[in-house]
């Protein structure tokens, strides 16, 4: 029977896909003012393949080049991009969820992996974004002191987002497969020991 639960999980899953690609696409994640003293303001965004640089009203986008004093983000952009391809790959699981639960079939192993794909896939993003936050004083090629006081944008905080919920939501599904494991031991046990009961009234009946 499809339960309100399996449509939320089922859900939550393309959120977090949805909510990490859109972060990982855009060049919000990390944003520095500059102002001159001529009055101009030169504002800069970076994400991981792009960085939009805005004087004053005129804006241009470019992609990173990854090499160079900018090398590491190759680590962040690898790690980042796995992420979203373990969230691709539970798009199909949380389709399965909905399909056997209107049919009423076994769901344990499909629930499995959902809890391993999603918890895996938010840990990773959150792994990268430590990462990132961690080197963020190296954005420019400018000296590293000069990015240090930049504030982080939205593109970084949907892809946070939606790791923060896949790590929620993979726990949260593997709690209640191990609730419905003690339970299922509970009932074994106490149907041993029932039967055990009635084994012992015979012999004394007997």
């Amino acid at each position: 029977m499809l339960q309100a639960a399996d449509v939320v999980f089922s859900f939550l899953a393309f959120a977090c896909f949805g909510l990490h690609l859109a972060g990982l696409s855009t060049a919000e994640w990390w944003n520095l003012t500059d102002e001159f003293p001529n009055g101009t303001v030169v504002s800069t965004s970076f994400g991981i393949w792009w960085t939009r640089t805005c004087k004053d009203s005129a804006c241009s986008l470019s992609s990173r080049d990854l090499s160079g004093e900018l090398a590491w983000l190759l680590g962040v952009a690898a790690v980042e991009t796995i992420s979203v391809v373990l969230y691709a790959l539970s798009l199909p699981v949380a389709v399965m969820l909905i399909y056997r639960a209107l049919r009423d079939l076994n769901m344990d192993v499909l629930k499995k992996l959902y809890v391993v794909i999603l918890s895996g896939a938010g840990a990773v993003i959150i792994v990268g974004i430590l990462l990132f936050v961690k080197k963020k004083a190296g954005l420019t090629e400018r000296f590293a002191m000069e990015t240090k006081d930049g504030v982080a944008g939205w593109s970084l905080a949907l892809s946070s987002a939606g790791g923060a919920i896949g790590v929620l939501a993979g726990v949260s599904m593997g709690m209640s497969l191990l609730c419905k494991t003690k339970e299922y031991d509970d009932d074994e046990e106490n149907a041993e020991k029932s039967h055990q009961y009635w084994q012992q009234k015979h012999k004394e009946v007997n």
